[in-house]
């Protein structure tokens, strides 16, 4: 059995091509992937949408300025306003959620993306040199 170690988050346009893992791949008789959910809109999933958002969001629509310590608030407005902008939607979001939306919008403005387990690896690793 061989493992692959997945890295993240990676630069958007890399190219990763590696022979070996390549061969090696090639000459398996399986090859699995990371697991990964789907989710289709339904009527039930809407229901269940709607109760995300509201565990997504502060109990009595307290806002992060009234949840962090005044020192915390402030280094958050710095990173939010230069990763997120001028949206205020993160302002109503429970602390873990506000972290992961500016986590998210950091990644993607320095140009990297979040790897999603082997499944960026492995399609970076299928692009052809031009």
């Amino acid at each position: 059995m061989w493992v692959l170690g997945t890295y993240g988050p990676l630069p958007k346009k890399m190219t990763w091509r590696s022979k070996v893992v390549e061969d090696t791949v090639a000459q398996s008789q399986i090859f699995l992937l990371q697991g990964s959910a789907r989710f289709s809109v339904t009527s039930k999933n809407l229901m269940l949408r709607s109760s995300v958002t509201s565990l997504r969001d502060n109990p009595d629509d307290a806002q992060l300025k009234d949840i962090l310590s005044p020192d915390l608030y402030a280094r958050w407005r710095v990173l939010k306003e230069k990763y997120i902008g001028s949206s205020n939607a993160a302002e109503k979001w429970r602390p873990i959620f506000a972290a992961q939306e500016l986590y998210k919008k950091a990644i993607d403005k320095v140009g990297l993306e979040q790897s999603r387990g082997s499944m960026v690896i492995w399609k970076r690793s299928l692009r052809r040199p031009r």
